[in-house]
């Protein structure tokens, strides 16, 4: 996977950059991610287009902040994508391509994963492994062009990248939160949560807290315990694509920096209404 999203990166990068500018989340930010999994699960590299569109559709459902014909786009989406990766994983139980889907596919046909189990690991890629790895390249491209004294650093110091990434998870958390079924009665913090309570666990806020992050509001590249953040949640609902999202985003901002001198925001687009996802719509980079 390293090596396709290092080749894919550079190719993006070689078809998109004009006159020493590039539209970085629709060129980069958006697309790799989501060729990775499609890569990861056995699709088709044409339909990646589709699967953004899909993907981030669905992700709106989530959104909180829509109106009417937005949760009903959306809930086409959803149905649009769900019948997609069904109509592929039905496919691949009869005739198996290399990939997850025929991997879930096996499991499925020997009785080992129910259908609808295997349904929501797939769908569930598209947003935690499309949207969010989209929103963590932008929002880290963005913090470059904001602090150049930040963006001076990790270029003097190529060993500061993966300290930069981590900070970068820290101060700008791809999904602000995520919502968690409480199952019995339980205290959290103090506070007494009853059985069948419905939680939103805001890793943003957690990330700014200043009982456990030194001056939170700044973006520090000498912060202690850079992996204290809790982006990626904690104990058995820890991202298991957290691994996956380092990598990319090391491959990516990697080139980023290689392949040019310095980066400039010539313009910024606004952050994507959402409750949950913190990601920006548009950001144009001018690049040396």
């Amino acid at each position: 996977i390293e090596e396709f999203a290092t080749h894919t990166a550079d190719r993006l990068w070689d078809e998109n950059l004009h006159d020493g500018r590039i539209e970085w989340m629709s060129a980069m930010a958006n697309r790799l991610p989501m060729m990775v999994v499609a890569r990861l699960l056995g699709l088709p590299d044409d339909d990646v287009d589709k699967l953004i569109r899909l993907g981030y559709a669905t992700t709106t459902l989530l959104d909180g902040i829509v109106t009417q014909a937005q949760l009903d786009a959306a809930g086409s989406a959803a149905m649009e994508l769900s019948g997609y990766v069904l109509e592929h994983f039905e496919k691949a139980i009869e005739d198996a391509e290399p990939g997850l889907i025929s991997d879930l596919a096996a499991r499925y046909a020997s009785g080992e994963l129910e259908q609808i189990a295997a349904l929501g690991m797939m769908l569930t890629l598209f947003s935690a492994a499309g949207e969010s790895t989209a929103s963590l390249l932008g929002s880290a491209a963005w913090i470059l062009t904001d602090r150049p004294e930040i963006q001076q650093q990790v270029r003097q110091n190529p060993e500061l990248l993966g300290t930069f990434i981590e900070e970068a998870l820290r101060f700008e958390a791809p999904f602000r939160g995520h919502y968690r079924h409480v199952w019995r009665d339980t205290t959290l913090g103090g506070v007494e949560v009853p059985a069948n309570a419905h939680l939103l666990l805001m890793w943003g806020a957690a990330n700014r807290d200043p009982a456990h992050f030194k001056a939170p509001n700044e973006f520090r590249l000498d912060r202690s315990g850079a992996k204290g953040h809790v982006t990626f949640g904690k104990g058995v609902h820890f991202c298991v694509g957290a691994a996956l999202a380092r990598l990319e985003a090391r491959v990516v901002l990697g080139k980023l920096l290689k392949r040019t001198t310095w980066i400039e925001a010539a313009d910024v687009g606004e952050w994507l209404p959402s409750i949950l996802v913190r990601r920006l719509e548009r950001l144009h980079l001018a690049v040396r």
